[in-house]
């Protein structure tokens, strides 16, 4: 017959241990507070020996030198040799005898002493003892020691620091409150923590009872738990190799989700950024990258100023969702990519929010605009054209008749008039009707379809043929042409067309300067697809007011212009299907840009040193 479980004997047993524990706590913290109070004693004592001995010291030198005031070197060779903090005589006379013995005030000698002193503490003087005083916490030990000269009492009062008494005191003083509340923790300890103990081992046997695996076949109750438990962690195993399995599944599945989404977002054409709540880069997609011309893989990770610092407009943007978390949809800002190429961008900003509702980030959306501008730019010139060609037709022989009328009459006129101020008049009249006729020519030429003739175009000789042409107009503006590369450029396009555009372009740039002296600089780019040239000024510039109607007909910023030029240089460049824009000049006036499809052969001569030649 197997022996029943002996569950008293186990809680005994933990009863007993833990009242062992406490006991030994208690006589430890007795045996440290007899052992510090001690060392405070015996550190007492010395102190009190070397004060006494001070003090008979400097009574004796009193006597000796028949002076109520030590030298000030002796007093210091004393305070050195016992390490005084302060030597200090006061004359007991009848006035202050009296005050300690009816234990009233004292006077300010002694305040200055010590602003602390009690005459209820000095009533051992008046029977000629010496009084030894310590505050509790102080690291001041102080000796009053009475003394007679020349049938005068006086009292010698002695000060000597003490670093290790005053923290000997605060510590005994911890450890009365430690074994007040060790004694405090005994009674505690045997009321609720042997409680505290038992209660989870009698919650664990409750559940094993519950479970149906409790063991009660054991001697005592700790075997009859272990064993129900090893029963219960047997089962938890077999259900954590199904769980591994559940989960390795679960983990495949999700591995192959992230890396759909993975194709999904370097599939899409729109690039795809999104921040952390840190705003660190957490993903950013192909097309991100390309739009910005970056390694996407160095920058994961990173604050995402390491992506928007070249572009402020931006870098504002996500300043202002981060600070005011208002969502922009849509919202057109515009960048200059590596190769000073104008981009408009669509971006769109909105919170990344978990499945818990928390708001762990944002989402930017960047889509380039940059072609679908271009085309709605294209349209609306196109339209414009269409409009102007209607208006064209009928107005031109209008006013072309009524000029050629206004000439033959002036002409007949000046035959008949011999006055000589009316025949300037009449040249005068004559004059202004011809510049009419120029100009419907010019609107004309600006109306009518364009057919171009598109051939090779050497660009040496293209820029050479412009800037000699425009040297005899502008005799005091130097030209300075920069080539970016010294292989030979061939422009596919209509020369007589082309020449016209730049020569417009030119043509502005030169009377930018106020005085007719100035310079203009000739550069270009190049890559596989396009050809670049800009034309810089460093004159007047454009205003504000004339930026966006710069390329409008008949609107000019000069009271001479007739608002033609720079519209028909538009429409010749977008004949060739390139591209005409302007920015302002860092150092002062307009870089006009051309951007054209190109062909590049492989020839070894230098583009620079032809046109160069050629200008010489």
């Amino acid at each position: 017959m197997s022996k029943n479980p002996k569950p008293k004997e186990f809680r005994l047993e933990i009863r007993l241990g833990l009242v062992l524990i406490v006991l030994l706590l208690a006589i430890l913290d007795i045996a440290a507070h007899y052992t510090l109070y001690r060392v405070g004693q015996t550190v007492e004592e010395q102190i009190r020996e070397e004060l006494t001995e001070a003090a008979v010291i400097v009574s004796n030198s009193m006597t000796r030198l028949n002076r109520d005031v030590l030298p000030s070197g002796l007093e210091q060779n004393i305070e050195e040799k016992y390490g005084l903090r302060r030597t200090d005589i006061i004359q007991l006379d009848y006035k202050r005898f009296i005050s300690i013995k009816n234990v009233i005030s004292l006077d300010s000698s002694f305040l200055k002493v010590d602003s602390t002193f009690k005459s209820a503490e000095l009533t051992g003087l008046l029977t000629n003892q010496p009084v030894y005083r310590h505050q509790s916490g102080s690291d001041s030990y102080q000796l009053l020691f009475p003394t007679e000269h020349l049938g005068s009492r006086y009292l010698i009062i002695l000060s000597k620091p003490s670093s290790i008494l005053g923290p000997i005191e605060n510590a005994m003083r911890i450890l009365v409150f430690f074994g007040f509340l060790t004694a405090i923790v005994i009674v505690f300890v045997s009321i609720r923590l042997v409680h505290t103990v038992l209660y989870p081992f009698d919650r664990l046997k409750e559940e094993a009872e519950k479970s149906g695996h409790y063991d009660k076949n054991n001697e005592d109750e700790v075997g009859q738990l272990i064993g129900s438990y090893e029963e219960i962690i047997k089962e938890l195993r077999k259900k954590e190799s199904e769980l591994v399995a559940l989960n390795k599944i679960v983990t495949q599945r999700a591995a192959d989700l992230e890396v759909y989404n993975d194709y999904i977002l370097k599939s899409i054409n729109a690039g795809i950024i999104t921040l952390d709540a840190d705003r660190k880069i957490s993903t950013i997609n192909r097309a991100a990258g390309n739009i910005f011309e970056l390694q996407i893989s160095s920058l994961i990770g990173t604050e995402y100023e390491n992506l928007v610092s070249d572009h402020p407009e931006l870098n504002s943007l996500i300043n202002r969702y981060f600070n005011s978390k208002e969502i922009f949809a849509n919202q057109e800002i515009r960048i200059v990519s590596k190769d000073e190429e104008a981009l408009v961008l669509a971006v769109s900003i909105s919170p990344l929010i978990d499945s818990s509702g928390n708001n762990i980030g944002c989402a930017i959306i960047i889509n380039d605009q940059t072609e679908f501008i271009t085309i709605l730019e294209e349209l609306g010139l196109n339209k414009r054209m269409a409009t102007i060609g209607e208006m064209s037709s009928g107005l031109a022989h209008q006013l072309r008749n009524s000029t050629a009328a206004i000439v033959g009459f002036a002409r007949l006129i000046e035959k008949r008039i011999v006055d000589e101020n009316s025949r300037k008049n009449i040249n005068f009249l004559t004059k202004e009707a011809m510049q009419a006729e120029a100009l419907i020519a010019r609107f004309l030429d600006f109306a009518r379809p364009l057919h171009a003739s598109f051939e090779m175009i050497a660009l040496a000789e293209f820029v050479n043929e412009i800037v000699e042409s425009s040297k005899h107009r502008f005799p005091n503006v130097s030209f300075i042409f920069e080539a970016g590369s010294v292989d030979n450029i061939f422009i596919h396009g209509d020369p007589l067309l082309l020449k016209q555009a730049v020569s417009n372009i030119t043509d502005n740039a030169c009377k930018s300067y106020d005085t007719g002296i100035g310079e203009i600089k000739i550069r270009y780019t190049q890559s596989h697809e396009n050809f670049r040239m800009e034309i810089i000024d460093n004159g007047s510039g454009i205003s504000e007011t004339d930026k966006d109607n710069i390329f409008t007909p008949f609107y000019s910023g000069s009271p001479s212009g007739s608002g033609l030029g720079l519209p028909l240089a538009q429409k010749i460049i977008s004949l060739h299907k390139g591209l005409v824009d302007f920015r302002d000049n860092p150092d002062g006036g307009t870089i006009f840009s051309i951007s054209l499809p190109q062909s590049i052969t492989n020839s070894k001569l230098s583009v620079e040193h032809s046109i160069e030649g050629s200008l010489e």
